[in-house]
């Protein structure tokens, strides 16, 4: 039999359409990386923020590159897709080294939250026995 690939009624789901062959690409860099590219200034302030950040760059775009192959990556922190394309092998060792400094940062911080946690404590314990003797 036939196969239909598409709802009826209210839905518009037509999985055979031109648009869904480059959705993923298209999101992938107007969604993801163009909310990287306004978060990755920040990674002087807020390394932990934008290590996980790279993170979900990296999980985000490895699908597209598995899909369509080859993708405009290694220089796309100016946010324009109409770079040349990056072959897989290359884009993969960004991938890593991407994630082997995210694991670093994540993990600096988190042997700072314990001191990070007590430091704001005994400001506010500070600041409420001042509030108090004053």
């Amino acid at each position: 039999g036939v196969i239909n690939t598409s709802f009826t009624g209210n839905n518009l789901y037509n999985v055979t359409g031109k648009d869904w062959y480059n959705a993923m690409f298209n999101d992938a860099y107007t969604r993801v990386i163009s909310a990287w590219n306004q978060l990755d200034p920040q990674r002087g302030e807020f390394p932990e923020v934008v290590a996980l950040a790279d993170i979900v760059k990296v999980a985000a775009m490895h699908r597209v590159t598995d899909t369509y192959g080859p993708i405009p990556y290694l220089n796309i922190s100016s946010g324009d897709i109409n770079k040349a394309y990056d072959p897989q092998p290359a884009v993969y060792k960004r991938f890593f080294e991407a994630l082997d400094a995210a694991i670093t940062t994540l993990l600096q911080y988190s042997l700072l939250l314990p001191v990070r946690f007590l430091q704001k404590r005994l400001l506010l314990f500070q600041n409420f026995w001042k509030s108090r003797l004053l």
